[in-house]
């Protein structure tokens, strides 16, 4: 008899312990099946109404970004930019596109000055005639102080004494501070700088820089690389730019 109600108790205890595990087991699988919708709603939440996740919305904002810069680099040239003439008036300079520009940093104090404004003169009275180039020169008083005097002053010297018949422009700064905007995209898009005065940019037709060349390079070394690009922009009427 006794051996009877030990059997029964022990049976009950058992049960008991196997309904208690059957319960947390039920309750760990409820439990995960509500987290799992949880999640579920979640990533509904994070989808756009055009079913896109807000991962995939950051990543077509970065393009746009691209696209959006894109368009701005592809308008930039040196032509897109306003300068100052000797009088202060602002000039744009896209009257100069469809023309080969050869883009000069001048001064009328400097070793360089007799040599490099007779050339100058000369290349420009010989390839304006195709009325596909011009010389524009931009006085700068950054080397040496070489260029003291004032815009006026300037004007008298360049066409007194070697008559030149190119656009001579207002002062500006070329490196440091204060650049002018012109010269900034003429730096950038050749990674050099004006390290003298009569330091040269080639710009072709559309505004782009073609070549850069110091002081220690003469007018006359690169005449036939200026004469090629002429050439080639008279290849291809203005009606195409």
């Amino acid at each position: 008899m006794v051996h009877q109600r030990s059997f029964i108790f022990i049976s009950f205890i058992i049960f008991s312990l196997l309904y208690i595990v059957k319960s947390k087991d039920e309750n760990d699988i409820n439990f995960a099946s509500k987290q799992s919708g949880y999640q579920k709603a979640d990533d509904a939440w994070d989808e756009d109404d055009d079913g896109k996740s807000d991962e995939d919305v950051d990543e077509e904002d970065k393009d746009e970004d691209v696209k959006e810069h894109g368009k701005r680099d592809d308008s930039r040239n040196f032509y897109s930019f306003t300068v100052l003439d000797s009088k202060g008036k602002g000039v744009d300079l896209g009257k100069y596109k469809g023309k080969i520009t050869l883009v000069v940093n001048v001064a009328s104090e400097c070793g360089y000055t007799d040599n490099h404004y007779k050339a100058l003169s000369k290349i420009h009275n010989h390839l304006v005639t195709t009325g596909r180039f011009s010389v524009l020169a931009f006085p700068c008083n950054q080397f040496g102080k070489q260029e003291p005097g004032t815009n006026e002053e300037i004007q008298k010297f360049a066409k007194d004494r070697y008559r030149a018949k190119f656009p001579v422009f207002g002062k500006v700064n070329v490196i440091e501070s204060d650049v002018s905007p012109a010269w900034q995209y003429l730096i950038d898009e050749t990674g050099e700088a004006p390290s003298w005065n009569f330091f040269k940019y080639l710009v072709n037709e559309n505004g782009d820089v073609l070549h850069a060349w110091g002081a220690w390079t003469s007018v006359d070394e690169i005449y036939s690389v200026v004469q090629e690009a002429v050439t080639n922009a008279m290849r291809r009427p203005k009606t195409e730019l």
